[in-house]
């Protein structure tokens, strides 16, 4: 078994992605992300202050607009409407998920398409249906394909199975995945799927996103199947210092018997930050065009 470690690929594109900060200052763009965030605290976003040091590291600006859980939705749709109309916010995200008052499907669709680096617009989700490549490929399915190309896992042709739907993940992850460019066969699977380890054993690459911790059994699985666990759940844990752990879908002894398998943490989450700043780099460039 071989780890496949996210933090060398992310490091990789985080030196091309420098150049490209310099190019654009070079040409008087400042590149700028935006993310709204509704939380009580900071500290209650690991993800959203990754994305800020990642944005730091290679001199993006980053602006959090922070608002009460409770925040309504009017007040929401009117603050993103203002950021689609400022000139400075080039790159906008509304960190998901939202409270249950709130219309996340509105809250998609009122991002300007041409910000919206999250991908989840209508218009970019529909483009990458149509295998379109202008537009903005979710970040964690981007970040899959970029970290199995990094290390020469071959795709053409190869049986591809993804546990798990959402629209972050699996579906979007399935178009990619099912495009030319890749060649790729895709098999989505979710809660309901029967048999589901039986789809499992015939995989070639098992990607699993399901939230749901240590899922993937050892008998569900080839000693040549390659792992990607996208899935992180807190287990508790009395030893951890914050009394709980980070556990992935792929249980221990299944990620043992892989040919490959992606760390929890350490695998995928790097190179979706990492794709968060190349797709705000991406809408920043195209005001050059």
């Amino acid at each position: 078994m071989s780890l496949l470690l996210g933090k060398p690929a992310a490091q990789q594109l985080r030196e091309k992605q420098f150049q490209r900060v310099n190019n654009l200052r070079a040409k008087d763009l400042i590149p700028r992300l935006d993310i709204i965030l509704l939380c009580q605290s900071l500290d209650e976003s690991p993800y959203v202050l990754a994305k800020k040091k990642a944005c730091e590291d290679i001199s993006i600006e980053c602006v959090i607009h922070q608002f009460p859980v409770h925040t309504s939705q009017s007040d929401l749709l009117h603050y993103i409407h203002a950021l689609n109309h400022d000139p400075a916010c080039g790159a906008l995200i509304c960190q998901l998920p939202l409270g249950a008052h709130i219309d996340t499907e509105e809250v998609v669709r009122a991002i300007d398409k041409t910000k919206d680096i999250d991908g989840f617009h209508p218009e970019n989700m529909g483009g990458l249906a149509l295998g379109h490549s202008d537009v903005f490929v979710p970040c964690t399915p981007a970040g899959i394909l970029y970290l199995l190309r990094y290390y020469n896992i071959p795709l053409l042709g190869k049986h591809i199975v993804i546990l798990g739907r959402s629209r972050i993940v699996g579906l979007p992850l399935h178009l990619l995945l099912s495009q030319k460019t890749v060649g790729a066969t895709v098999t989505l699977c979710h809660s309901q799927t029967p048999h589901l380890a039986d789809f499992c054993r015939r995989a070639d690459i098992l990607i699993a996103a399901t939230g749901k911790a240590h899922l993937v059994k050892a008998d569900w699985i080839s000693p040549d199947t390659i792992l990607v666990d996208v899935g992180i759940t807190q287990v508790p844990d009395p030893n951890a210092r914050r009394g709980y752990s980070l556990q992935g879908d792929i249980d221990p002894e299944a990620g043992e018997k892989a040919r490959a398998v992606t760390p929890v943490p350490g695998g995928v989450g790097p190179l979706t930050v990492a794709m968060v700043i190349e797709n705000c780099l991406k809408a920043w460039e195209k005001r050059l065009d």
